[in-house]
C-alpha cells in the first residue's frame, strides 16, 4: 500500500528540484552571511602584509614598544584573522605575552596598515593567521 504513492512522490520531488533549478541563481541572503562568517586555516592565495614578511618584521622592529619590567629574549606565538578588507582581527596571544609584551603584541597588530587579503577561488575571504615574533630586551 505505501508504494502506491511512490510516483507522485517521485514526481513531485522532480519538480520541486526542477523549481530550484531554474531559480534567479542568487545565493539567498542568509547563505551570504553564514558565508561571512566562515574563517579559512588555508586558501589559495594566503592573507600578506604590505611589501611581505619582512617588511612586516621591519614595522614591528621600528614600532613594538618594548615594556619596561620585560628583560631577556622571547617569541611570541600570535593568531588572528585577516579580514576581507585587510583589518585584523580576534587577536589572541597563544605563547609569550607575559610582562605585558602580548598587549603591546595586540596594539600592534590593531594598529597595523591594511593587509592584502586571502583568496579562494578568485574571492577575498576571512583567514585564520599564525605568527612567531621574536622579542630581545637585554
Amino acid at each position: 500500500m505505501a508504494f502506491k504513492y511512490l510516483p507522485f512522490l517521485a514526481i513531485l520531488f522532480l519538480r520541486c528540484v526542477s523549481a530550484a533549478a531554474q531559480g534567479t541563481g542568487t545565493i539567498p541572503e542568509f547563505a551570504k552571511q553564514a558565508q561571512d562568517t566562515v574563517v579559512y586555516n588555508s586558501v589559495e592565495v594566503p592573507p600578506q602584509f604590505p611589501g611581505g614578511v619582512t617588511q612586516f618584521y621591519a614595522y614591528v622592529q621600528n614600532n613594538f614598544k618594548i615594556p619596561m619590567r620585560f628583560k631577556g629574549k622571547r617569541k611570541i606565538i600570535t593568531q588572528f584573522v585577516v579580514e576581507k578588507d585587510g583589518k585584523i582581527s580576534r587577536i589572541n596571544i597563544l605563547k609569550g605575552g607575559e610582562e605585558g609584551v602580548g598587549d603591546e603584541v595586540k596594539r600592534l597588530l590593531e594598529s597595523s596598515p591594511l593587509w592584502k587579503a586571502g583568496e579562494q577561488n578568485g574571492t577575498p575571504v576571512r583567514v585564520l593567521y599564525s605568527l612567531l615574533i621574536p622579542i630581545e630586551n637585554n
